[in-house]
């Protein structure tokens, strides 16, 4: 993520923001799904560089269409929005993932975490 991201959000910086936020949420959705289908650690392990890379990216692109979407005087409100999301999957996602895995098995949250980023894209 620390060493992607940045490349893709440059290699992407021409293409439009919308196709490419959703391009990389797609990305996302399939890496995830391919984690939790992986036969074998290296799949698994090539799955999670991929998500790595899309969310990294996203997140520095989705900064610049926040601060876009609101007046010059609530860019900083708009960026704090975006990143609270971030914050509370950490905060509540990985506790809530690290059960769903323990009590289902680790695949169920690669499932988990591509069923609602999904249901996200569709609404």
């Amino acid at each position: 993520m620390v060493f992607g991201a940045p490349i893709l959000a440059i290699g992407t910086a021409n293409m439009p923001r919308k196709a490419t936020l959703l391009g990389m949420t797609l990305m996302f959705i399939l890496g995830n799904i391919l984690c939790a289908l992986a036969p074998n650690h290296a799949t698994l392990m090539a799955a999670r560089v991929v998500t790595a890379l899309c969310h990294g990216a996203f997140f520095g692109i989705g900064s610049v269409v926040a601060a876009g979407l609101v007046a010059p005087n609530k860019r900083a409100q708009a960026i704090a929005m975006m990143f609270t999301g971030l914050t509370l999957a950490n905060v509540l996602g990985v506790p809530l993932g690290t059960a769903l895995g323990q009590y289902a098995g680790w695949r169920s949250t690669f499932w988990a975490v591509s069923v609602t980023r999904s249901t996200s894209v569709i609404c």
